[in-house]
C-alpha cells in the first residue's frame, strides 16, 4: 500500500505528546523494539518499512496496515536523524492511577523525571533487574515519547506502568502496610551498610532537584553512594544511580 499524505502527517504528529493523547497512537522505531513492543502484547495499527527492511520475523495481524515506503520518506516520518528502516504505531496503552503500593516486592519511583533518555534508561534498567512494577510521580515525562520508547529498546512492554497523582494518600498506605520506602541522599547510609530486611519502593529523583519533600518524611531509609573520586560531580546521573542501588539491593549475594 502506499502511504498517503494525512497519514504520513499523522505519523509524524506522534512524535509530539497531545496528539499522542488525542489519536491514543504512539510510534516506535527499530527492529527490536517493535518486536519486542508486539511479543509483550502491544497492538500495531500501522507498519511502515523501506524496501531494505522488508523481512519481518514476528507475526503480524492482518488487520496492520503495511506500507513499504521510500528512504526519503522514511526520513520525513521518522523522529530518528538515521531511520533504522523500520517504524510502527501502536495502539497508545492507558496509564492507570496506583492507589495502593505493591505487596512484598521491590518497585521504582521515579520522581519528576523529565529528561525522555533518562526514563527508557530507567524503563530498561528496572526490567533487567526484575522489576516487575515501576511508579511515575510528580509529572515525568511522557514514557511513550520517541526518544523514551527508543532509549528503552523494547523494555517498555515488560515492566507495568503506574501514576502516583497523591504521593501523601500512596506513602501512607505503604506505612500502613509495612512497605519501607527507601531514597538518595547525600546525608543517607552509605549504601554497602544497608541490608535491608524486605522489598520496598526505591524513589529515585532528578539530578537538579532531587525528590519531593513529600516522600522524605515516609523514607525508611536514605542511602548514599559514596563517591571514590577527589574532586567529585555534583552529582550522578539518575539512571547509573538507579542500576547501582538495584543491583546492591536486589543481589543478596553482595550484601
Amino acid at each position: 500500500m502506499q502511504l498517503s499524505k494525512s497519514l504520513e502527517q499523522l505519523i509524524r504528529s506522534l512524535q509530539q505528546a497531545k496528539y499522542r493523547n488525542q489519536h491514543h497512537l504512539f510510534a516506535a522505531e527499530g527492529l527490536k523494539t517493535v518486536q519486542d513492543l508486539v511479543k509483550y502484547g502491544y497492538n500495531i495499527r500501522y507498519l511502515i518499512t523501506t524496501h531494505e527492511a522488508e523481512n519481518l520475523n514476528f507475526h503480524l495481524s492482518s488487520q496492520v496496515e503495511k506500507y513499504k515506503v521510500s528512504r526519503e520518506t522514511m526520513d520525513r516520518i521518522s523522529a530518528l536523524t538515521t531511520p533504522p528502516g523500520i517504524l510502527a504505531v501502536f495502539q497508545l496503552p492507558v496509564i492507570k492511577n496506583s492507589l495502593f503500593p505493591p505487596n512484598n516486592e521491590w518497585s521504582l519511583i521515579l520522581d519528576g523525571i523529565k529528561d525522555p533518555g533518562n526514563m527508557g534508561t530507567l524503563i530498561r534498567t528496572a526490567h533487567w533487574f526484575g522489576i516487575k512494577k515501576l511508579y511515575l510521580a510528580n509529572h515525568c515525562v511522557d514514557v511513550f515519547s520517541p526518544k523514551t520508547v527508543q532509549s528503552s529498546m523494547g523494555s517498555l512492554g515488560a515492566v507495568q506502568i503506574e501514576k502516583i497523582e497523591d504521593i501523601k494518600s500512596w506513602t501512607i498506605h505503604a506505612l500502613n502496610s509495612n512497605y519501607p520506602l527507601y531514597a538518595t541522599s547525600l546525608s543517607g547510609k552509605p549504601l554497602l551498610q544497608f541490608k535491608p530486611n524486605q522489598p520496598g519502593g526505591i524513589i529515585m529523583g532528578s539530578e537538579s532537584h532531587g525528590i519531593d519533600p513529600l516522600w522524605s518524611n515516609y523514607v525508611s531509609q536514605h542511602l548514599l553512594i559514596p563517591t571514590l573520586s577527589n574532586n567529585p560531580p555534583d552529582s550522578l546521573n539518575v539512571a547509573v544511580s538507579a542500576g547501582i542501588i538495584l543491583h546492591y539491593l536486589l543481589n543478596s549475594d553482595i550484601r
